[in-house]
């Protein structure tokens, strides 16, 4: 699969006190902004032991980036972060939220994201993270409709009837992946479309309940 927003970034991980850290393009010794705030459970109550991640916005991303656990009062802070556009989200998958970039965030949750500077003038900002509705995950198989044999390499594409901000995402499987699961807004009529070389396109809706996981078999058609 190539570059999607469900890409998950991978890192040597270090845990320092409550806080789970690691070095990042986006802070330095050099730098003195300082990202907090509080995350919260869909309760309302302030969660203890969630994971966010701070994003960079407007530039081109390739390296790790900071993550955090928040402590006993449902806190998280990253310090010694440069100067820049930020958002910060969850990123639990443990806890059943994958890590997304900020545009496939919007599409999964349907939610917008905050975003703020961090400058000369402004060193500290404060974003309250609201955990949304775990999202959906969805099992694909595409198989030949003759031959029954399972086809790897196809373009697919999820769009959410309805939804206005990003409502769409695709994605490209290269046929190195087989049974890939992946997430997929919950609770919401999602149209999957599957277009592979040599096959009749195919689309089917479905509806994932939230934090639950849903087969869905595509038989293909070849092209005469």
């Amino acid at each position: 699969m190539t570059k999607t927003a469900f890409v998950l970034f991978l890192a040597i991980t270090s845990r320092v006190g409550a806080q789970s850290v690691r070095q990042s393009v986006i802070q330095g010794p050099e730098c003195i902004g300082v990202l907090h705030g509080v995350v919260y459970e869909l309760s309302g109550q302030r969660a203890i032991g969630a994971m966010v991640i701070a994003w960079p916005l407007g530039v081109d991303l390739g390296a790790v980036l900071p993550d955090a656990t928040s402590d006993q009062n449902g806190e998280y802070r990253f310090e010694h972060v440069c100067h820049g556009k930020y958002t910060v989200t969850p990123d639990d998958a443990k806890a059943g939220y994958p890590s997304t970039f900020p545009d496939g965030y919007e599409f999964l949750y349907g939610a917008r994201i905050t975003v703020v500077r961090l400058n000369a003038f402004r060193r500290r900002a404060e974003i309250a993270v609201y955990l949304p509705p775990k999202p959906g995950r969805l099992l694909l198989h595409v198989v030949n409709s003759e031959t029954k044999s399972e086809i790897l390499k196809f373009v697919l594409r999820l769009r959410v009837r309805g939804q206005r901000r990003h409502p769409e995402e695709s994605m490209e499987f290269s046929g190195i992946v087989k049974n890939s699961e992946m997430p997929i807004p919950s609770g919401k009529d999602v149209t999957v479309s599957v277009n592979a070389q040599g096959y009749k396109g195919v689309s089917r809706s479905i509806l994932v309940p939230s934090g639950t996981q849903t087969t869905l078999n595509l038989e293909v058609e070849p092209l005469k």
